[in-house]
């Protein structure tokens, strides 16, 4: 039985800054409210919701508005600004050939599905992918037992860009690769211990 690959998607398959960026703006435009860009970038890598409460004093129920448009803006609007990353689909359908593959994020599913649509690369290289609806999301593990669950086998890897990817993954018992291709640095990777830190995707074959 081929072992389970899991992998975080923003700064890990494709470069979404700019989708994600341009969505929170218009929807805090929509919303009447105002914040320097670096202030959200900083952000990047948690929940939206958590991200809205941190830069802004609002209740629960508009968070949750601004979420549910900022989400509208990426699937409508700017999911056309996402990338894949250099190397990412060729070591992909490599890995493929050896591993079952998975996404887990703290996007929506929907999102992910735009995102993916909108970098032209192939769900079909995925067997599971699980967004944040409903879970709490990375550093927790949730979307990492909900992807077991549905393919009936253990995580073996966990691979992602950010510190919460990286202790979601070691809470889901899984080991870990920090990539250098998204938001935090090395030295914030080497702070939460993964089992590798590597450039980007594309050099994960020489070690698995």
């Amino acid at each position: 039985m081929k072992k389970l690959i899991l992998f975080d998607l923003d700064g890990t398959l494709v470069n979404s800054d700019r989708t994600h960026l341009v969505a929170f703006k218009k929807a805090f435009e929509k919303n009447e409210l105002k914040i320097e860009d670096k202030k959200v970038l900083d952000l990047f890598g948690m929940l939206r919701r958590k991200i809205v409460k941190k830069l802004f004093r609002l209740n629960d129920k508009k968070v949750l508005e601004v979420v549910k448009d900022q989400d509208d803006f990426v699937v409508k609007e700017t999911n056309k600004y996402s990338k894949v990353l250099k190397g990412v689909k060729k070591s992909l359908k490599v890995l493929k050939k050896k591993y079952k593959l998975g996404i887990v994020s703290n996007s929506s599913k929907r999102e992910i599905n735009s995102l993916l649509k909108g970098s032209g690369l192939d769900k079909k290289l995925f067997s599971v992918i699980v967004g944040s609806d409903g879970l709490r999301g990375k550093p927790y593990a949730d979307g990492i037992r909900k992807a077991e669950k549905i393919l009936k086998r253990k995580c073996e890897w966990f691979i992602g860009d950010t510190s919460y990817d990286v202790v979601a993954g070691k809470r889901g018992k899984c080991k870990t690769i920090g990539v250098l291709s998204g938001n935090h640095s090395k030295k914030q990777l080497e702070k939460v211990k993964p089992d590798f830190i590597v450039k980007d995707v594309s050099k994960l074959v020489r070690i698995l």
